[in-house]
């Protein structure tokens, strides 16, 4: 009994030592420490176990351990900035402020001149955004509201799109990204006039589940889904999707529809929203029920 009560503490007391004595990063010392359970867990219940109290108690050790070492390993290798020294903070703080925090139209012209590369501005969410890109020779335009630099609120890249092709006008492409899990979300960001529709999340699930196959199936499913919504609405190719018009639904207190691109239909009156009701096409004057 008392060997495997040893072997059960040797990958604690590691754990220990090797975050106070030996200074050692948090990540590597939880993953040593763990090999270490379960090479000794594998050497352990190979023993033979006595049916006595001896062998009852250390069944309930060996029950116990698992829970134990996760609340050590919880208690010496958190990451959260709680139980990290104040100079480690202040330096997280330094090193932003040492940033440059002045970046203008300028710094485009000068970027591409250095790279004589094509240069795409990301962040770009309003009309106004659109004409400092383009002044400053930007190649493109990058909707999205992840740039690190906004305040802890801002619209839904969505709402914002149709503005910004509105303004683009064809003079550039226009990359779209913001929370696209679907291949709906493909489907609509391309019918308001996005070129390109960026895709990061999921493709980290996938592989963080399953690999370059996770990856592979997490496209060939958004793949699939547009596919499906493409065959739904009568379109063809991409092209026929950039043409698709959408419906822009009012919720109860909007006074105002989210979108004023033409090809999105007006809403409908918040009382007529669960209502069947006919509106004349404006370009064949056929009615949609």
């Amino acid at each position: 009994m008392w060997v495997k009560f040893i072997f059960a503490l040797i990958p604690i007391v590691w754990l220990i030592i090797s975050l106070t004595a030996l200074k050692m990063p948090a990540a590597k010392a939880a993953v040593i420490s763990l090999i270490l359970a379960i090479i000794l867990a594998i050497t352990a219940f190979q023993l033979p176990v006595v049916d006595t109290l001896t062998g009852t108690l250390e069944g309930i050790l060996g029950g116990l351990f698992p829970i134990v070492y996760i609340i050590v390993a919880a208690m010496f290798t958190s990451s959260t900035y709680g139980n990290k020294p104040v100079e480690e903070i202040a330096a997280v703080a330094q090193m932003y402020a040492s940033s440059a925090q002045n970046i203008g139209p300028d710094d485009i012209k000068r970027i591409k001149e250095m790279s004589g590369l094509p240069v795409i501005v990301k962040g770009v969410n309003c009309a106004e955004d659109v004409e400092v890109a383009l002044t400053a020779g930007a190649d493109g335009v990058y909707v999205t509201n992840h740039g690190g630099r906004e305040i802890d609120g801002a619209p839904a890249t969505i709402d914002v799109l149709p503005e910004v092709v509105e303004a683009v006008n064809g003079r550039c492409p226009v990359i779209f990204d913001g929370g696209v899990r679907r291949g709906s979300h493909v489907f609509k960001a391309l019918a308001l006039g996005a070129d390109l529709v960026g895709i990061g999340r999921p493709y980290l699930y996938g592989l963080a589940l399953g690999g370059p196959h996770g990856v592979a199936s997490v496209i060939n499913e958004l793949n699939d889904e547009l596919k499906i919504d493409m065959q739904l609405t009568g379109c063809k190719t991409i092209e026929d999707v950039k043409y698709a018009r959408l419906t822009d639904f009012q919720y109860a207190g909007d006074t105002k529809p989210s979108s004023t691109d033409p090809r999105v239909r007006k809403p409908y009156p918040v009382t007529a929203v669960n209502q069947i009701k006919s509106e004349p096409d404006a370009a064949t004057g056929a009615s949609h029920h």
